[in-house]
């Protein structure tokens, strides 16, 4: 390996050491004191491991680079992100609450690993790509956990996410070709849940959602979710949407 690959190595190494030893000093300091509150230290403790687990995961790919995207594969399956056509819609579920907008945070800890999942699902799924979209998406906060933790949508960072969805999926991505609409809601754990639409269907959705709420993101009300090469919906003028990178 090269001298840099070496430096970013150790450097990653001391990182993750250091993190440890924050991680210790906090177990010690709430051990000792019951009126210390670590939620503070531990969102940065937070921060830092997915800045330190993107660095390891960029450390891992370049030995070799034939399986980079392998690699992102399996990490899209780790962290349990899913894909699932519907008759009427597309399903993108991530396992986690957006990060706060203009906080310090590993933005490619849940995007790189999201877009090669989509990349693996559109080689799999080939389709045209969308003059006119919609995206719902919807914020589903654990519900055992305390509702303050609930934040405004002016406050969760959706753009990148957002920004990877439509360079897949349409042929435009101006305002005038997306519509994104934002709901909150109590679940069994936090997640994310983008679903992808034409503008008519938004009706449907919406009507579905507000027949069983509880169950509809599992729910098939529309049909079973599409084989590849099934859905008879795909008739938007454009390309054949088939990306070739990772």
């Amino acid at each position: 390996m090269s001298n840099s690959y070496m430096a970013a190595m150790r450097q990653t190494a001391a990182d993750y050491c250091s993190l440890g030893n924050d991680l210790y000093r906090v177990a010690g300091t709430l051990e000792a004191s019951d009126w210390y509150n670590p939620r503070g230290e531990l969102y940065k403790l937070v921060c830092r491991a997915e800045v330190d687990t993107v660095q390891l995961r960029e450390l891992a790919a370049r030995t070799d680079r034939s399986t980079i995207a392998q690699f992102y594969e399996e990490v899209a399956g780790a962290l349990n992100i899913e894909i699932r056509e519907y008759r009427d819609w597309l399903r993108i579920s991530l396992p986690a609450i957006l990060p706060k907008r203009g906080r310090s945070y590993a933005q490619d800890f849940l995007i790189a690993p999201m877009r090669q999942a989509l990349v693996t699902f559109l080689r799999k799924n080939p389709r045209e790509r969308m003059k006119q979209s919609t995206v719902c998406i919807i914020h589903q906060y654990d519900g055992s956990k305390s509702p303050r933790r609930v934040r405004d949508y002016d406050n969760i960072e959706t753009k990148r996410y957002l920004d990877v969805i439509e360079a897949l999926f349409l042929s435009n991505d101006s305002g005038l070709s997306i519509s994104v609409f934002q709901c909150t809601e109590l679940g069994d754990a936090d997640a994310t849940v983008f679903y992808l639409m034409t503008p008519e269907t938004l009706p449907k959705w919406l009507t579905n959602r507000a027949d069983d709420e509880t169950s509809f993101p599992e729910k098939e009300r529309n049909g079973e979710a599409d084989q590849p090469g099934e859905n008879d919906d795909r008739e938007a003028a454009g390309q054949p949407n088939q990306p070739e990178g990772v």
